[in-house]
């Protein structure tokens, strides 16, 4: 199997009307463990309070920062978004202003990184299959 280094993680493009491909799409991609950690490092702060003289730490995020760095990573591209009959471009304001004002377009996001991860998970589970079947056969002989 070729890898594409430049691009790991290029992205799966969903249709909003699967009978009709002019009605627009968008491309997202699952964002994978490495990147999750390097948006929860610029999110996440570590706070300490002290309780009957015990130190006790914690983090506290910037939620809207996360979900904003999150929606960038997962949202590649899109076509036929229009505002008032113009196209919108895939930009991170637009990515907010969509995510978080139409309930439609997150709701159709989400579903669809649902079906991403699915699909991942399944993945997960047959290479793991594949792994331990070959591992029998290794101790078998």
């Amino acid at each position: 199997m070729d890898f594409n280094l430049e691009e790991l993680n290029p992205g799966v493009t969903f249709f909003f009307d699967d009978q009709d491909e002019s009605k627009g799409s968008v491309t997202l991609r699952v964002c994978p463990p490495d990147e999750l950690t390097r948006i929860e490092k610029i999110t996440d702060e570590v706070k300490v309070k002290y309780r009957r003289g015990q130190r006790h730490e914690y983090k506290e995020r910037d939620d809207k920062k996360f979900d904003l760095m999150l929606w960038d990573y997962t949202i590649v591209d899109w076509s036929g978004v229009t505002a008032n009959q113009t196209p919108l471009a895939c930009t991170d304001e637009n990515k907010q202003r969509l995510m978080g004002g139409s309930a439609w377009f997150a709701g159709f996001v989400a579903d669809k990184l649902e079906v991403l991860g699915e699909i991942q998970a399944k993945r997960d589970k047959d290479r793991e299959k594949n792994w331990s079947s070959t591992q029998s056969d290794d101790s078998a002989g």
